[in-house]
């Protein structure tokens, strides 16, 4: 007689290919605060990273983004043009930008206390480390 045939074991499902890189927006009018941020950001991980210079390019570039959203914007409070609070009103206003975590970079040590109420999901004090830097991107969203 043919042996019996063999039945298949169920197996674990294969583990989902790694997410994609996160994507970061980050916000600030003085670039060398910008070209800082971006370096820490590249050390720290393979993110997909934009910048602006202001609120008003920042929600340019959020509303251009298309299919493939920022999941994280690091802004500066005080820019010319659109300021880091204005901007977070105005993502918090567009339903298009739900899900979008905001978070504060600033110097000002009084801020984190009104940081929620502005519409932020954190406040990363400057002078900003890689060590604050990767705590807050661990960080639940």
């Amino acid at each position: 007689p043919a042996p019996a045939p063999e039945t298949a074991t169920p197996t674990a499902p294969a583990a989902p290919a790694p997410a994609a890189p996160r994507r970061i927006l980050v916000v600030d009018d003085v670039k060398i605060n910008l070209m800082v941020l971006q370096a820490q950001l590249r050390k720290l991980g393979a993110f997909d990273i934009a910048s602006a210079a202001d609120g008003v390019e920042a929600l340019a570039a959020l509303r251009a983004s298309g299919a493939e959203p920022f999941d994280l914007m690091l802004t500066d409070i005080w820019m010319p043009n659109l300021d880091g609070e204005g901007l977070a009103r105005a993502v918090r206003d567009d339903p298009a930008l739900l899900g979008l975590r905001i978070v504060a970079v600033t110097a000002d040590v009084e801020f984190p206390s009104k940081a929620a109420a502005a519409g932020f999901d954190g406040v990363l004090l400057k002078p900003v480390t890689a060590d604050k830097l990767a705590a807050l991107l661990r960080a639940p969203a």
